[in-house]
């Protein structure tokens, strides 16, 4: 391998790196203005979703940027976890087509033909949407040519590998050879992140003569498997219904590889069977054929077998507690979505126990301000419990917000809506209060003094009635006042406790964001009692 050789495979490498990360901001600088309200109603039915995740890889070439942009959609609610498993079967499939490709369009230059019709077009075109729209071709363009430019070069010194000429002769080794080219196909698609260039390669190599049909095959399928690991890292930052998407996705790509390496010769003989030609004088295209029927069958079990599938995925990444005693099983939100009444009707009952749930964890916080000797609340089930409901309804309100519904529906939607957010925040603003009087009631033992710690019974107990009040649909607003006037007379008294005694800064700190919180407690129950006044009562 000269330098120049070198430079070669290092610039398409970095040509098709590139082009991936161009189609991706070129994609989402459009998603949220044109893609994302077509994604939330076609997305509504699970063809609908393979055939969305089968277009996108296929117009993208990249069925990680598929899989990954399902995992984003999951994770802000707007699909469940079956349409985005929905998605990433599709995006299975699409992938197949770039072997197809190969075999007409790198060959041809079409790649370069794109970069250069789609760069000239730019300059003379100021439309942003057409813009757009050629930055993405163009970006595909960059894909074909990097991928030309790495095969190539990779193949002008692809038979000085001992790997090359091992794996030439693997289909006298049986199942352990075959398994093993799976292995060096995973590494390979590990190490360039891709899987499409390891299968360019691999069809690049069989133009060459230097790879032969059961070898290449293997190698394909370790390709594959290796593709469903980015998705694993890319799910570490996201909630656990994301990583359970990820983890289905290896799942069906590794069951379709140990399927096919037990039918390994049988799989070879029925691609055979189906493709036109013989190995020998048709290798391109037995290959892309085996990359397709492998993706094919795979999807189709993975449809199948999708029940399983999760249920399994539940079992091995489960939610905090039991989930199926915090909300509605899959299958009845699936039920419920088809029936926009039914859906509203659920939504309802469920917002009232969010509701509770949210009045119980600020009781219990401002019983630890009132008690001499508090006791610690546990919060943990509560909040798995308030986490799981809300991912629920976002699950049936979301989709049933795109909907087309009659005017009153539609508007008793976006209420609910608002009701959630507006609920959410005041969760989790509670969640951070209790973590803040946490560490200052049970590690540093401070507690409030005397003087304003008198007050706190009449703030929690007008705090209470504020709820009762709301629950029952009658003007919080006279109890509101009342609490603001508590809260103006602890600030007072801690401002005269600060003159009068000395104590150390940080239980200064404390009482000061004990009290910060304790005002911003009391604005966003106001925000969701007044602005946000119609209580869902069934």
């Amino acid at each position: 391998m000269n330098y120049s050789q070198f430079l070669q495979s290092l610039t398409g490498l970095g040509i098709f790196l590139f082009s991936l990360r161009f189609l991706s901001e070129a994609l989402g600088d459009s998603l949220n203005r044109m893609l994302r309200p077509w994604l939330s109603k076609v997305l509504a039915r699970p063809l609908n979703c393979f055939l969305s995740g089968l277009g996108i890889t296929a117009l993208v070439q990249a069925s990680s940027i598929t899989v990954i942009a399902a995992m984003g959609l999951l994770n802000t609610y707007v699909i469940s976890l079956e349409q985005g498993y929905m998605i990433v079967l599709g995006a299975s499939l699409g992938t197949t087509l770039k072997a197809w490709f190969y075999t007409r369009l790198v060959e041809n230059h079409a790649g370069a033909l794109l970069v250069g019709v789609c760069s000239i077009a730019l300059l003379f075109i100021h439309k942003k949407n057409l813009r757009i729209k050629l930055e993405i071709a163009m970006a595909i363009g960059f894909a074909f040519l990097g991928l030309q430019m790495l095969t190539a070069a990779l193949a002008s010194y692809s038979s000085q590998f001992p790997v090359i000429s091992y794996f030439t002769h693997q289909s006298s080794l049986g199942i352990s050879g075959q398994a093993l080219a799976v292995v060096a196909g995973l590494i390979l698609a590990l190490m360039v992140q891709s899987s499409s260039t390891v299968v360019f390669l691999i069809l690049h190599l069989a133009t060459q003569g230097l790879i032969d049909y059961p070898s290449g095959v293997a190698l394909i399928l370790g390709a594959n498997l290796g593709t469903s690991f980015q998705p694993f890292l890319a799910a570490i930052e996201y909630g656990k219904s994301v990583r359970r998407l990820a983890m289905s996705y290896f799942l069906v790509k590794a069951g379709g590889v140990f399927l096919i390496l037990l039918l390994f010769s049988l799989f070879l003989i029925g691609v055979d069977r189906l493709i036109p030609g013989v190995p020998s004088a048709e290798l391109v295209f037995h290959l892309a054929g085996a990359h397709f029927f492998y993706n094919f069958f795979t999807v189709l079990a993975g449809y199948l077998l999708m029940p399983f599938v999760l249920r399994f995925v539940y079992l091995v990444i489960p939610g905090q507690g039991k989930q199926q005693d915090f909300f509605l099983n899959p299958v009845v939100r699936r039920m419920l979505r088809q029936s926009p009444d039914k859906s509203l009707f659920e939504v309802n009952d469920q917002l009232q126990k969010l509701l509770q749930l949210t009045m119980g964890i600020s009781d219990q916080i401002l019983l630890s301000l009132t008690q001499k000797e508090p006791e610690a609340p546990l919060l943990g089930e509560q909040g798995s419990r308030f986490f799981s409901i809300q991912e629920g309804i976002y699950e049936i309100l979301v989709p049933l917000s795109r909907q087309e519904l009659p005017a009153v529906k539609h508007q008793r939607t976006e209420i609910l809506l608002e009701q959630l957010q507006a609920c959410s925040k005041l969760h989790h603003h509670c969640q951070d209060f209790y973590v803040a009087l946490h560490e200052g009631l049970f590690v540093h033992a401070y507690r409030l003094p005397d003087e304003m710690r008198d007050l706190m019974p009449e703030f929690h107990t007008h705090y209470h009635q504020l709820w009762l009040r709301f629950f029952k649909g009658q003007e919080p607003e006279p109890l509101l006042s009342e609490l603001r006037d508590i809260c103006l007379r602890l600030d007072e008294r801690f401002l005269t406790f600060q003159l009068e005694d000395h104590f150390e800064a940080g239980y200064y700190a404390w009482l000061h964001q004990s009290l910060a919180e304790l005002w911003h407690l009391l604005h966003l129950t106001s925000e969701l009692f007044t602005e946000h006044p119609e209580l869902p009562v069934i």
